[in-house]
């Protein structure tokens, strides 16, 4: 039996394992992780695994996130992501071939990841690639309009009523005849 600490349902499970079914018990799944093996120990001190949540409360989750993103000015948007920065080639001669003047950001909060390298400064990239996050940021906050339920019109029934009859039939023809 667990303790009546782990009875409880946290939002996040301790250990390397992911499930990917909800309506595991979440104690048991944390006490095997615990107890497999020493390996399993020692990876449970440093590593936390989100539970599964729906693919819907995943997508609110982002689109709040993204919307608080885009709230930022640049240098709070800048600091809240990771800027890497590598060496692009293409046109541009040896001071693009040579430096690292290409840019990628990733905001960790959503996982975008944009990238800009078309330009021989790294200034004008990473200016760049803030805009495309930013327009990367937008896509996310919009919501798809509400799905108006229409029922079938008369011609579709028929068609599918007529198509099934011929789907019958053609069965119906490839079957033993009745031993007499």
């Amino acid at each position: 039996m667990c303790p009546a600490y782990l009875r409880k349902k946290p939002t996040r499970i301790e250990g390397g394992i992911r499930d990917s079914q909800e309506g595991f018990h979440w104690c048991n799944l944390f006490c095997r992780a615990i107890g497999n093996s020493k390996s399993t120990l020692n990876m449970s001190l440093f590593m936390t695994v989100d539970m599964p949540t729906s693919n819907q409360a995943r997508d609110t989750e982002k689109r709040t996130k993204a919307k608080r993103a885009l709230a930022l000015k640049d240098e709070a948007l800048l600091a809240e992501c990771q800027t890497t920065f590598f060496v692009a080639g293409g046109p541009g001669g040896q001071h693009r071939n040579k430096t690292a003047s290409a840019v990628r950001i990733v905001h960790s909060a959503t996982g975008l990841t944009v990238t800009a390298s078309e330009r021989r400064s790294q200034a004008r990239n990473r200016k760049v690639a803030l805009e495309r996050l930013r327009e990367a940021l937008k896509e996310l906050t919009k919501t798809a309009p509400p799905r108006k339920p229409s029922r079938p019109t008369l011609g579709s029934k028929q068609r599918r009523m007529a198509e099934k009859k011929r789907q019958g039939e053609k069965k119906a023809s490839r079957r033993r005849p009745p031993e007499e």
